[in-house]
C-alpha cells in the first residue's frame, strides 16, 4: 500500500483506535445515541468486535486473546444479536460506525 501511495495502519493500531473509541458516543440519525448499544456490549465484546473491524479471524481472535476458538464462535454470536447484525460483514461496519 506504501509503495503505491496508499496509507497503511498496522492491525494493533486500528484494534486500538477501535476499542480506545468504544466508549464514545454518536448521535445516530433516528435520534438515539449509537453509543447506547455499544455500552451493552461488554469488554470483551468490544476487543472482539474490534478484531472482526480489522479483518481478524475467529482464530486470530482466540490466539490474540488467549481464548478458544468456540469462546470466540459466543462472543461473536452475542454481539450479532446485541446488535442485530445477520453477518460478519454487517458487525464490522456497524463496530467501524459505532466504535
Amino acid at each position: 500500500a506504501l509503495v503505491g501511495g496508499g496509507v497503511w495502519i498496522s492491525r494493533e493500531t486500528l484494534f486500538e483506535a477501535a476499542v480506545g473509541c468504544a466508549y464514545e458516543t454518536d448521535h445516530g440519525t433516528n435520534g438515539f445515541t449509537n453509543g447506547v448499544i455499544a455500552h451493552k456490549l461488554t469488554r470483551r465484546e468490544k476487543e472482539i468486535i474490534g478484531l472482526i473491524c480489522i479483518g481478524a479471524t475467529n482464530k486470530e481472535i482466540a490466539d490474540k486473546l488467549y481464548i478458544s476458538p468456540n469462546t470466540v464462535k459466543t462472543h461473536v454470536y452475542k454481539i450479532y444479536k446485541k446488535i442485530d447484525a445477520p453477518n460478519r460483514m454487517q458487525a464490522a461496519l456497524w463496530g467501524a460506525q459505532n466504535l
